[in-house]
């Protein structure tokens, strides 16, 4: 079967599975070029190439009951990284990416910052950091052991791994034990409301709850990021965190009520306020502003 036909099949099996149409032509487009091993710009040069549809059955299946797209082709991308991706971990979506550039912009002037990346998962943050900022040392933790694994396997593949330390525990406790001091901590910590859950679409319920589940109003990961971020944060340390595009305000009461100071709030390109930075010195804002 010609691949171009190939695609208008996929569609039509992920329409009657209840998958909406943008979203089928899109996946049917980037399985295609995850079995024929090309960018998916190239994909058009490759319509009228002859593909074996049974190659293809058990990833579509896979797609059909709820499984996430990256979790079938085992790999997504992110700041221009390829990560794997399997369920022991969060999958990263492009809305982070503006928490991520912000990292970079406010450390690339620093000669070695010192970061650490709360909740990595795959180690999304954490890599994407490494590889834009080759003067900096990176610290990845995260509770979950399989996690952690993911996120090695991934310096590996892109030869970060000299540049991570990998900490596994709770939230900040595995950095506090060792008395470390950070010039910007990072976090994309969960921020669902656990009622909220079961409404959650059915792929993304496929992602580990662990990564999800923030607790009764979605804030519980915060208020403790509050309490103890600034135990490991440098006289001119910043916090940058991640929540969800209507908690922004809850979270600056949060910190404000931890003696940190709300220097700005990042959109992403849907406009949705996706990030918060903060910091404990009025210092800091210059840095913000550079």
């Amino acid at each position: 079967m010609k691949v171009c036909e190939l695609s208008v099949l996929i569609q039509e099996e992920l329409l009657r599975s209840g998958i909406d149409a943008a979203e089928s032509a899109m996946m049917a487009r980037l399985l295609l070029a995850h079995h024929l091993a090309v960018p998916l710009n190239q994909l058009p040069l490759h319509h009228h190439d002859e593909f074996a549809a049974t190659a293809l059955e058990a990833d579509l299946e896979r797609l059909k009951n709820g499984e996430p797209l990256q979790y079938v082709t085992g790999e997504t991308e992110f700041m221009g990284l390829t990560l794997s991706c399997t369920p022991s971990a969060l999958i990263p979506r492009g809305d982070s990416e503006v928490v991520a550039e912000r990292a970079i912009q406010l450390m690339q002037q620093q000669p070695a910052p010192r970061i650490a990346d709360i909740c990595t998962g795959c180690g999304a943050y954490a890599l994407a950091l490494a590889a834009h900022l080759p003067q900096a040392q990176l610290w990845a933790v995260d509770i979950s052991p399989e996690a952690l694994q993911l996120a090695r396997c991934n310096a590996q593949q892109l030869q970060l791994e000299q540049r991570v330390v990998f900490c596994q525990g709770d939230l900040l406790t595995p950095l506090l034990e060792q008395g470390l001091r950070f010039d910007l901590l990072v976090s994309n910590p969960p921020y669902i409301p656990s009622s909220e859950l079961p409404e959650l679409p059915p792929q993304v319920r496929r992602e580990p709850a662990i990564a999800l589940d923030g607790g009764a109003d979605g804030l519980y990961f915060y208020r403790r990021l509050a309490a103890d971020s600034g135990q490991l944060l440098t006289p001119q340390g910043l916090l940058l965190i991640e929540h969800g595009e209507d908690q922004a305000a809850e979270i600056a009461a949060i910190m404000s009520g931890a003696g940190f100071q709300q220097l700005e709030v990042i959109e992403d390109y849907g406009h949705r306020q996706r990030g918060s930075l903060f910091s404990r010195s009025a210092a800091a804002s210059e840095i913000s502003a550079s």
